[in-house]
């Protein structure tokens, strides 16, 4: 009886007019049910996410799929992700979902700055805590700025989650479902959270593989700049030891002075590789190469509609483009003085104006500045700006000419004989001692290129597993050494400068005759370079006859250069031989004659060659 009773009791405790025993099961069942999915597509989505790890994709794609999980997963109809830059400070989106193009636009152009911008993305970058605004009509959190983005975006509710690794922001994700307010459960938003910590990591690694991947890629190219780069000499060790303590500092402007081939290019970027920008841009460009009227928006870029037949989108200009990383300004003596002018503002202020542009710029990039000629006597002849001069001559490495530095003229020419060996497929393993005489012994005016075309040349066009003397006849310094070390054998003809065989031409074989065009071009270039240099000249018989004798086949060792207009006709005629002998091709033909394009380009200009006469 009384059990009976008990039993009344508690089915009368259940029982009402809207529940029944039955009814509170059948809903917990459902709520496991929908946790229990919601759960099942958590774990799958991470799993798919953590998958892309494994595969050669970009972090952009990580978080492109980030996003759209995020969608999926939880049924929010826009989503966006944000990274925290730790260089500028500055909390970027990175993709987004369900917006309009014209927000899309607006939200992945105009970062927040964190020192700045007061709204709930800043908040919760620099809290690290999730903030989730139910109604922003009535949420004591909520900014100006807040108010600014919802009316553009007609939001009306919001969930923010941080992305962290362990204390450190990296960034947060951000979702709402367009003008619906959420009702989002405690559960929901911690599953959300779970979401973002996992993504966290994801991104973490995605961000390590990328940063890896760049620094093998610097390495690769770092072991090149490293070889490249023969310090044997004193002098050497202290410009190598200068340059590598200017490279610790992050944005000293640095000024190079030395000789045209004496590795200036080198030890820029030796200053970028092993300076903290290393994994950004390094860009070098000659300054005397450009068309003046073009200098300036090479420079510093050009607006949209600034040029009729000019993109449409406007041009970023190489200051732009080297943005974090170093940027090489060679022959820095050739600027013209209105562009002085507008680099010096640089320098001073880190911004400019894009050509058409009303709206300045500022981009964080060292300038590295080189020049074959001395700045400090160019100020004194007001061919170069003082105040420029003493903005770039913060920090100044000059390099010393090759004839100072004879210790290191053999180890340079071995490391390039291995160079071309590679190249061509040759097989030269040593120099002899005679050959080692004639090149520690030559002048090289032209430094380390000059000494690299020397070594390129023989390799190029000589057999055997030696360089002999006789290989280096074309070294006029040493004409006499080459004569005696490489004596021919009895009825045998010596080819070169140091004796050619009066033979004709017509009667030499098509390699020899080949071999004498090159000698006697190369001959007349190392005059010219003696005449541009101001060195004394001989006198113009001797080198009439000499060039007379070049086109019979046979070219005296005694000739010497000629001054003025002759020698200007004599220079163009060789170069017009080259480029025909190249078939036009400008750069085959410079290394024929052991000169570098821009010059060759220089002087096809200065000559005219290849220009129609007026009136034909």
């Amino acid at each position: 009886m009384g059990q009976g009773l008990f039993l009344v009791v508690r089915t009368r405790h259940f029982r009402g007019p809207h529940m029944t025993v039955k009814r509170v099961a059948q809903e917990r069942i459902d709520r496991y049910i929908v946790e229990a999915e919601r759960k099942e597509r958590l774990l799958s989505s991470i799993h798919k996410i953590s998958s892309l790890l494994t595969k050669p994709v970009t972090l952009d794609r990580i978080l492109t799929e980030i996003v759209k999980e995020t969608s999926r997963v939880f049924g929010l109809t826009r989503v966006a992700i944000f990274l925290k830059d730790e260089d500028s400070n500055l909390l970027e989106c990175k993709y987004l979902i369900g917006f309009k193009p014209a927000e899309r636009e607006r939200a992945l152009t105009r970062p927040f700055r964190l020192e700045r911008h007061e709204c709930i993305e800043t908040a919760v970058v620099k809290t690290g805590k999730t903030i989730f605004i139910k109604d922003y009509t009535n949420d004591g959190r909520i900014t100006d700025i807040d108010l600014k983005i919802s009316a553009i975006h007609k939001r009306v509710s919001t969930l923010a989650v941080p992305l962290m690794i362990k204390k450190d922001v990296i960034g947060l994700l951000e979702a709402d479902k367009n003008d619906v307010k959420m009702d989002l459960t405690k559960s929901e938003i911690k599953s959300f959270s779970i979401f973002a910590n996992q993504a966290s990591i994801i991104i973490e690694n995605a961000k390590l593989q990328e940063r890896n991947k760049k620094r093998i890629e610097q390495l690769l190219s770092w072991q090149e700049v490293e070889t490249d780069m023969v310090c044997e000499s004193d002098e050497m060790k202290r410009v190598l030891a200068q340059t590598l303590k200017i490279a610790r500092s992050y944005d000293t402007t640095v000024l190079i002075e030395g000789e045209t081939g004496t590795g200036k290019e080198i030890i820029a970027r030796i200053l970028h590789y092993h300076s903290s920008r290393v994994g950004k841009p390094y860009i070098r460009i000659n300054c005397g190469a450009i068309s003046k009227d073009l200098v300036e928006s090479e420079f510093f870029g050009y607006d949209k509609g600034t040029f009729t037949g000019g993109l449409q989108e406007g041009k970023k200009g190489i200051f732009e483009l080297a943005d974090g990383g170093t940027l090489l300004l060679d022959e820095i003596s050739e600027l013209l003085p209105s562009i002085q002018v507008k680099l010096l503002r640089f320098l001073e202020e880190r911004e400019f104006y894009p050509v058409g542009g009303s709206k300045t710029k500022k981009v964080d990039v060292r300038i590295v500045a080189a020049t074959n000629r001395k700045l400090e006597q160019l100020t004194g002849e007001g061919k170069f700006r003082k105040d420029l001069y003493y903005r770039l001559n913060i920090a100044k490495i000059s390099l010393p000419p090759l004839r100072e530095r004879k210790k290191e003229v053999i180890p340079i020419a071995l490391f390039f004989m291995d160079k071309f060996n590679k190249t061509y497929g040759k097989r030269f393993q040593e120099i002899s001692k005679e050959a080692q005489e004639i090149l520690a012994n030559a002048p090289w005016t032209g430094n380390i290129r000059e000494l690299k075309n020397a070594i390129d040349r023989v390799v190029l066009m000589e057999e055997g597993s030696i360089i002999e003397p006789r290989h280096l006849a074309f070294v006029a310094n040493n004409r006499g050494e080459a004569d005696r070390a490489g004596e021919a054998p009895a009825g045998e003809s010596r080819e070169g400068l140091a004796g050619v065989t009066a033979r004709s031409p017509d009667a030499l074989d098509p390699s020899s005759r080949d071999r004498l065009l090159m000698e006697a071009l190369r001959y007349f270039v190392r005059l010219n370079s003696d005449y541009e240099q101001g060195r004394e000249m001989p006198d113009r018989e001797k080198i009439r006859d000499a060039y007379a004798s070049v086109s019979r086949g046979k070219l005296d060792p005694a000739a010497a250069g000629v001054t003025g207009k002759d020698f200007d006709e004599r220079n163009r005629n060789l170069l017009i031989r080259a480029l025909d002998a190249c078939e036009g091709n400008k750069s085959r033909a410079a290394r024929m004659l052991g000169i570098s394009r821009p010059t060759a380009v220089y002087r096809i200009r200065k000559y005219g060659i290849g220009e129609k006469k007026k009136g034909v």
